[in-house]
């Protein structure tokens, strides 16, 4: 047989071969989990952090964990799927940070809205 129809052959082959179906497996199935569920103070709270880092939970082509968030009564639910434990990590750090930070400007918006606080501006100075 020529060479050129030797490796004509062995691309047919390959690509006629099924896969070993565990590899396959390995790379699409995820191999770690996390369920984070936060007790808030109020359901107001728990809503309005859901919906601030709702938007974090689009994941693009590329990345390697998906996130899902809830909301029921006072109880933030944060539910994480990864394809590697690092990948897990990096996610749960980024969504407990994500929740930090709506907890602060819920905090810092709070007392205007129950009329602990008035806003004043300052007139422009010289």
């Amino acid at each position: 047989m020529s060479r050129k129809r030797l490796q004509s052959k062995r691309k047919l082959e390959r690509r006629t071969k099924p896969r070993r179906p565990d590899k396959l497996h390995l790379k699409k199935s995820p191999r770690a989990s996390l369920k984070i569920i936060i007790d808030m103070p109020d359901s107001r709270i728990a809503k309005s952090v859901r919906d601030s880092i709702a938007p974090e939970t689009k994941g693009g082509k590329g990345f390697r964990s998906e996130t899902t968030v809830s909301a029921t009564g006072a109880r933030l639910q944060i539910g994480i799927v990864a394809s590697d434990i690092v990948a897990l990590r990096t996610a749960s750090n980024s969504f407990l940070h994500f929740v930090s930070v709506g907890m602060k400007g819920v905090a810092a918006v709070a007392p205007v809205y129950s009329g602990e606080q008035k806003i004043t501006s300052k007139p422009p100075g010289p």
